[in-house]
């Protein structure tokens, strides 16, 4: 009998020694020390990455977490810094690489040191976010980034924005003037803006859902960090490349489907900028959260034509349909590309004995494709218990002559070489997206996401 009240006690024990196995308080340490300290006490982590690249980065945070992922993220609070998993192993790096670093102090009037303020650093040529980064306690900044004359751009609540070119990377002090404003009338609202470890989750005001159209230029609307929207192709990206993942109401969907939400029906959007693992790896997430109305629909169209092209053009018609528990919604979007271009270019080769030049010279070739793509969903949804969504989905592309064709004449010396490159495609992709979410005690979920998609292409190139 006291062998197994031994043993229970031990249990108890080894449960209570290892329910918050990551227990720290950092207070203005510099993020690669924090990070090293968490890898020595933790022999057993698969914990990487470079210690001078986040050297520059602070953190000041208590973690209480027996979750590595969660308490590396609480680690990294909002330095431009990500860390990945891959297999058993985690890597930790910040989204600028390289030996210079962009260094200064900000002050006020008074000679007052501001602290958290942020720090911009913009493309000079776009405006672009290249990286950011936050002053300390004192007011000081180092934000690594090689690239070399940039806009600085501070700002801090309470004071007034200031933008700079900043043609080196020693900026030296910053004088920021206060931002007094006389207010007539005192209103409390909620904050818009709900800003978590790895997302923000932004609550669209009404001249913000007036301004906008559909889903995908509401993002235009809330000015998002790091977000850029593309009003021509109908896409959102990070960082100025990558694609953000599209979701209503955790599901997720094509641009499409986005292109035909009623703006005044989107409660608020979640922008997840460190995404977990359930996401499939990508670099951000937009998630819709709609409420669907109980009876009633709607068809709505957004169509596009240029005026000096006639064979461009983008056409997107929607429908959806409203019944206490079900929604069902439908989408088609058309694009069609129909041009000219001329392809021109010029090689010089200098070899030690002589030197050689190819001269193309092109003439039209046409870049022509009609695009074609439907959505028939169906989603059941009982409050805040569970979701079904059934979408059916089918992507057509026939694309007789692309962008990469030639059609050209190319003079070598005294020899002329006729070229032509051709490649017609034609693409059919129907799939069927089976989604079921489960809501548990505890904010825990429980998901269900089943895939399936048959790939019909043909391709002739001459």
């Amino acid at each position: 009998m006291k062998k197994v009240i031994l043993c229970i006690i031990g249990i108890f024990y080894v449960i209570g020694m290892n329910a918050e196995k990551f227990n720290y308080h950092f207070n203005s340490v510099p993020l690669s020390e924090a990070l090293s300290r968490m890898a020595e006490e933790n022999p057993t982590l698969n914990l990487n990455f470079i210690y001078d690249e986040l050297d520059s980065y602070i953190t000041s945070v208590k973690i209480n977490s027996d979750n590595l992922y969660d308490a590396l993220r609480k680690a990294i609070g909002l330095n431009p810094v990500s860390v990945i998993k891959k297999g058993d192993g985690y890597y930790v790096e910040a989204l600028q690489h390289g030996k210079y670093e962009y260094h200064g102090k900000l002050i006020g009037a008074g000679g007052e040191p501001i602290a958290a303020a942020t720090v911009l650093l913009l493309a000079r040529n776009d405006s672009t976010v290249i990286t950011y980064g936050f002053s300390d306690d004192e007011g000081r900044f180092k934000i690594p980034c090689d690239v070399s004359g940039v806009i600085g751009k501070f700002t801090c609540l309470g004071y007034k924005p200031i933008q700079r070119n900043l043609d080196n990377f020693v900026v030296g002090t910053i004088v920021m003037n206060e931002n007094v404003i006389r207010l007539n009338q005192v209103i409390i609202s909620s904050d818009p803006v709900i800003r978590k470890i790895d997302r923000q989750i932004i609550t669209p005001n009404e001249q913000q859902r007036r301004v906008s159209s559909n889903g995908i230029n509401l993002i235009l609307a809330l000015n998002l960090p790091r977000i850029s929207v593309s009003m021509l192709n109908n896409t959102i990206c990070i960082d100025g490349q990558d694609v953000v993942q599209l979701r209503i109401n955790g599901v997720e969907v094509s641009n499409e489907e986005v292109l035909a939400l009623n703006p005044r029906e989107i409660l608020k959007v979640e922008y997840i900028d460190n995404p977990g693992f359930q996401y499939g790896g990508v670099k951000a997430v937009m998630n819709y959260v709609v409420k669907y109305r109980m009876a009633g629909g709607n068809i709505n169209g957004d169509f596009t034509q240029a005026a000096n092209y006639g064979g461009w053009g983008g056409y997107n018609l929607a429908a959806r349909y409203n019944t206490e528990k079900s929604m069902l919604s439908a989408v088609v979007n058309l694009e069609r590309r129909d041009n000219d271009w001329i392809r021109e270019n010029e090689e010089i080769y200098h070899f030690t004995d002589k030197t050689i030049t190819n001269k193309e010279i092109g003439s039209k070739t046409p870049f022509k494709y009609n695009q074609l793509k439907t959505s028939l969903r169906y989603v059941w949804q009982e409050a805040d218990k569970q979701m079904l969504s059934v979408n059916f989905r089918n992507y057509y592309k026939d694309e007789p002559n692309s962008y990469a064709d030639r059609n050209s004449i190319l003079y070598q010396g005294e020899q002329e070489y006729r070229i032509f490159d051709n490649t017609a495609t034609k693409l059919n992709v129907p799939s069927l997206d089976l989604y079921y979410q489960l809501n548990l005690p505890y904010k825990q979920k429980l998901y269900f996401d089943l895939v399936g998609s048959y790939l019909d292409s043909r391709d002739r190139h001459s």
